[in-house]
């Protein structure tokens, strides 16, 4: 049976990390833009957790590790151009700020809006 630990909340055996990207870039020249569904592609990638301890700094700072991979991996290339990579930090920050809000751990929202170190391992 694969669980999440957690303190009084359902058990997650992972997450759903989802990414919506500008598949075309926006005219420089667009003051505003709204893109159509057709412009616009989803990706979603499931990140499983049920092996760390979110309570801890360190499970946390290794599923912070798993999600901003997961996030990179699924908004894709970054582009060449300015408008590309803006839309590909855009597409970042939003997969990774509401991953980090779906898993609900207080110390792994602390860490991603830099109030705690991250953890690392090492060796003797």
């Amino acid at each position: 049976m694969n669980t999440a630990r957690s303190l009084g909340r359902p058990a997650l055996p992972a997450i759903l990390l989802a990414a919506t990207a500008c598949a075309a870039a926006v005219a420089p020249t667009t003051a505003s833009a709204a893109t159509s569904a057709d412009e616009m592609r989803q990706a979603t990638m499931s990140i499983r957790y049920d092996d760390l301890n979110l309570m801890t700094p360190s499970g946390a700072t290794t599923m912070y590790h798993r999600l901003r991979s997961a996030a990179r991996a699924t908004c894709g290339n970054p582009g060449w151009t300015l408008a590309e990579q803006a839309d590909w930090n855009r597409c970042y920050r939003n997969a990774l700020d509401e991953a980090v809000r779906k898993v609900d751990s207080p110390i792994l929202s602390a860490l991603h809006h830099g109030l705690l170190p991250a953890v690392t391992a090492m060796r003797r």
